[in-house]
């Protein structure tokens, strides 16, 4: 028997309605009022509108065996059980993201070291490094200098590589990217140059790095042409020039005969760089 024939039946019998008397409201035989509730025969939706009528019910306790409001009342329930989960959720993760953003991790993680300097939750140390390093340089083939490790601490992550040499006639330079390292509690560079945060907007650019060049037994001071902020996420980017301008006349390198008889090769060795370690200093330090 299916489920309708049962709520005829059910409902009928509760209306204390017989099944003649049924029929004859419907216009139909008592045979097809008991081969409905028999499961037989099936009437269709405007046969079960109409018996709705007669028993007076909603055509949905016909169908479903509970009335409307009892379906509206059970899915009222179920919605206000998924809102109270739903806000419950939003409630958790805006309390995750409140922390996340308070403890440096949303800071760190789209800004990265930079973000660290302007911010107040941040302590920096500039640390001098009384360390020289050096490097040969081809200058015959300046491509083949880019990607070499001018300074590499393990311990720390931080690194400075060649980006690129320049030789002309007239002009002879050296650039370096320099990478750090960093988390949500603090960071490390290692770099020639550095800003100094006066406020969250302004700051000064400071430059410590030195070079010297030596071809020929004989060693030349170049100076930084180019210094740049935090403008990597983990780092930054400075440049020196590899000679002296004095060592130029009429458009070309006074020593140039200097580095043909070393084969184009001359070693380079930058002091005077600063490491530059940030540390978090708030109470949120405590979380996450």
């Amino acid at each position: 028997m299916t489920p309708v024939a049962k709520n005829i039946r059910r409902i009928r019998e509760q209306r204390k309605i017989t099944q003649e008397a049924m029929a004859e409201k419907l216009y139909v035989t008592r045979q097809a009022v008991s081969n409905w509730e028999r499961g037989r025969s099936q009437p269709d939706m405007e046969t079960l509108q109409r018996i709705a009528e007669v028993l007076e019910v909603e055509i949905v306790e016909l169908i479903y065996g509970i009335k409307q409001s009892e379906i509206l009342r059970k899915a009222r329930k179920k919605w206000i059980y998924i809102g109270i989960a739903a806000c419950a959720a939003v409630a958790a993760a805006a309390l995750i993201l409140i922390a996340l953003i308070g403890n440096g991790t949303i800071g760190t993680w789209r800004y990265g070291i930079s973000y660290q300097f302007w911010n107040n939750d941040y302590s920096v140390d500039y640390i001098r490094d009384t360390g020289e390093y050096s490097l040969e340089i081809d200058l015959t083939n300046p491509k083949s200098n880019e990607g070499k490790v001018l300074y590499e601490d393990p311990s720390t992550g931080c690194k400075i590589v060649v980006t690129r040499v320049l030789a002309e006639d007239d002009r002879h330079e050296i650039d370096f990217r320099a990478y750090g390292s960093y988390d949500r509690a603090g960071g490390t560079l290692v770099s020639a140059c550095y800003p100094v945060f006066m406020d969250k907007t302004h700051y000064t650019l400071e430059t410590s790095g030195t070079l010297t060049t030596t071809v020929g037994g004989r060693s030349y001071n170049g100076s930084i042409y180019l210094s740049s902020g935090l403008i990597h996420n983990d780092g930054n980017e400075f440049g020196f020039s590899l000679f002296p301008l004095e060592q130029y006349e009429h458009g070309a390198l006074l020593i140039q005969d200097d580095i043909d008889a070393a084969n184009g090769v001359v070693t380079i060795t930058v002091g005077g760089l600063t490491e530059l370690v940030s540390t978090r200093n708030s109470y949120w330090s405590l979380y996450g």
